[in-house]
């Protein structure tokens, strides 16, 4: 249970170094974006960009989370090649051989990015933010789950 604890305690720590990037942009998120002109509403008086709500796929906050999705998948992928080398089994996963491990999870990192991809061109901004968070939270499960049946 201590493990969980410091587990959980480190997630929040990154979640929380994460956030700010996050945040900086998201006050220019509306749910349904629409255009605005300065003289309603003065916090949108900057850019075109910043008056629709519109902002790049691959902004400062995309960039951090993608790459932290992108970390936490690829040891969850060697930490379950790991395990299953040494006569270990992968109870969430339908296969127990690595190559074929691997390319699941790995291949759930470009799934993700097309559902966010799809997320960010319909302007559902919010979505695409918390797609990347729930394939962190997937890949943190495995790492947590293999981490307390002994692994590395």
């Amino acid at each position: 249970m201590r493990g969980l604890k410091t587990i959980f305690a480190g997630t929040c720590l990154f979640v929380s170094f994460a956030f700010p990037a996050w945040a900086q942009d998201a006050e220019f998120l509306p749910e349904k974006p629409r255009p605005m002109n300065a003289a309603v509403h003065p916090r949108f008086a900057g850019s075109e960009a910043k008056k629709t709500g519109v902002h790049s796929f691959y902004d400062r906050a995309g960039k951090v989370e993608f790459g932290a999705a992108l970390g936490l998948a690829i040891f969850d992928a060697a930490q379950t090649c790991h395990n299953l080398s040494n006569g270990g089994e992968e109870f969430s996963l339908p296969t127990q051989h690595c190559p074929n491990a691997v390319a699941m999870l790995l291949s759930s990192i470009a799934l993700q990015e097309f559902v966010t991809y799809e997320f960010h061109s319909h302007g559902h901004h919010t979505l695409e933010r918390m797609t990347r968070f729930q394939s962190m939270a997937e890949n943190l499960t495995g790492i947590v789950r293999s981490k307390l049946a002994g692994a590395w």
